[in-house]
């Protein structure tokens, strides 16, 4: 478990580290009169669905964001789709904090972060009893397990409206579980611009 939770450090100051550097420009790039048209504060709630590594994905979150950082809670899992089973469904999903980078021009947004989180795991087990109808299925054990992943997520979006946008987030998350990840097609509701 030792190693385990060293492994998890290191990718999470990792991916903090390669998030930071890919936004460290941002600053030096915008000109004096983009700094007075970004809002002191942002807030968001984002929720969607999409594809995920097994079959759909779903996220939904709460980000704040104050003058380019943003900091994030956010929950995500994706499963596989089964019809007419018995069997458990296989899903894995995270509830997490996520800090990162953002950047704004009018309408748009765009961000990228990584965090800490919950990981749970339910996978198939066990055969547990053998059908013996035609279409029938297998009865097979639950298995559930927890650990602690390291949560990535980038998101561009863009508001109509100052209330009311849509945006495009990708999701992922590192475990030593079951890594996952995905792409969701969200509505947000908040403080946009």
């Amino acid at each position: 478990m030792n190693n385990v939770a060293v492994w998890l450090l290191k990718a999470f100051l990792m991916g903090v580290f390669f998030v930071s550097l890919s936004f460290s420009q941002i600053d030096t790039i915008r000109s004096a009169n983009d700094l007075q048209n970004v809002p002191s504060n942002l807030y968001k709630l984002s929720f969607g669905i999409g594809a995920g590594t097994m079959d759909i994905g779903g996220i939904a979150s709460f980000t704040f964001d104050l003058t380019g950082q943003f900091l994030s809670i956010r929950a995500s899992e994706t499963e596989e789709l089964k019809f007419l089973s018995n069997n458990p469904v296989e899903r894995v999903g995270d509830i997490g904090i996520i800090y990162g980078v953002s950047t704004q021009r009018s309408r748009w947004y765009a961000s990228a972060g990584a965090g800490i989180s919950y990981v749970h795991s339910i996978r198939q087990g066990a055969l547990i009893q053998r059908s013996n109808e035609i279409f029938g299925s297998d009865e097979y054990e639950e298995v559930s397990r927890v650990t602690v992943g390291l949560p990535i997520q980038v998101e561009i979006s863009g508001s109509a409206f100052p209330f009311f946008g849509a945006a495009i987030i990708g999701f992922a998350n590192i475990n030593t579980l079951r890594s996952y990840g995905g792409i969701t097609l969200c509505i947000q509701l908040g403080k946009l611009r």
